[in-house]
């Protein structure tokens, strides 16, 4: 048990010793990005029929949202005529988003790792696999969803949930299934080419010639060989996993960090006069920037993964 918390103590320090300035040069433009985003609304209004940027409201919300920093009012927000505080209500939200992010990055990234690796003699299987990623995420989430609705209606079997109606009665199978299909199938089709590119080195075929076994192979010559390009394409990757997700909170009404942002934030919006008022623009901001952090610890998650999975098949 000691020499197993060495070893992960040991993978995570130099872990983050190799990537302690990794995030500072995304995290400075995610950082601008979110400003720009949550701005938007503001900064692009219409007036006598026309588009025109408003810099200086949009100029001016910012200065609000640093200022009410120090008295707390940045970490307000309303739904309906009822004021919230963030520091009160974020857990609620930010649980569920964490839990389907970090689930699926993790559980892609294994299923296609084991996808790849098991069905590498079977091309044509893996070539109809590569097929489903082109289907939009939505129609995958309403084929899911009719599939639940006519195996019950034939059998009165209810296999899953098909949306949260009740917080105590949570939607969870169908959306977690949801957030791992495609971003699976994503990890299967970039290793299937990569791995037909080895099947032809030649150090593959020399280990083949000297008659070690094909877990032997995978594991220890195969595996290594494609996690470097997993490293590589993570951030595509979560890019897809944090798109799905304010697909899946809106669709299953999952109360997530997305679910927030555009049912409270937008919820008192009023045009008057091409004039936009009643957005919420720091609550807005706060979930994009929440949304910042989970991106930023499930990439770390992912990483770690990655990098245990390779020191562990080079042992």
């Amino acid at each position: 048990m000691s020499n197993m918390y060495f070893l992960t103590y040991e993978i995570a320090g130099d872990f983050l010793m190799r990537n302690r300035f990794y995030v500072i040069g995304p995290l400075l433009l995610s950082l601008a990005g979110a400003f720009l985003f949550a701005s938007f609304p503001i900064l692009l209004q219409a007036k006598e029929g026309q588009l025109s940027l408003q810099w200086e409201e949009a100029y001016l919300q910012i200065q609000h949202y640093f200022s009410g920093l120090s008295d707390g009012s940045s970490f307000r927000f309303y739904t309906g005529r009822t004021e919230h505080s963030l520091a009160e209500q974020l857990g609620s939200y930010w649980w569920p988003s964490f839990f389907y992010v970090s689930i699926a990055a993790l559980g892609s990234l294994s299923l296609g790792l084991l996808l790849a690796l098991s069905l590498y003699k079977y091309r044509k299987v893996r070539n109809t696999l590569d097929m489903l990623v082109i289907i939009p995420d939505f129609v995958i989430m309403i084929m899911l969803q009719l599939f639940v609705v006519l195996f019950y209606k034939s059998t009165g079997i209810l296999l899953a949930r098909i949306a949260t109606f009740m917080s105590d009665e949570p939607a969870v199978a169908l959306p977690l299934l949801s957030m791992v299909l495609v971003p699976t199938f994503y990890v299967l089709r970039n290793l299937s080419v990569h791995i037909d590119d080895a099947l032809t080195a030649d150090y593959i075929r020399t280990v083949k010639a000297k008659g070690f076994s094909r877990g032997y192979i995978l594991l220890k010559h195969m595996l290594p060989n494609v996690i470097p390009y997993l490293k590589a394409d993570l951030p595509k990757f979560l890019g897809i996993i944090m798109s799905n997700l304010f697909i899946v909170e809106y669709f299953y009404n999952v109360h997530g960090i997305t679910k927030l942002m555009l049912s409270s934030g937008f919820e008192r919006v009023e045009v008057s006069s091409g004039v936009l008022s009643g957005y919420q623009f720091p609550l807005v901001l706060n979930a994009l920037l929440v949304f910042m952090i989970l991106y930023g610890i499930v990439l770390w998650m992912s990483r770690l993964f990655l990098y245990a999975l390779e020191k562990g098949a080079k042992r």
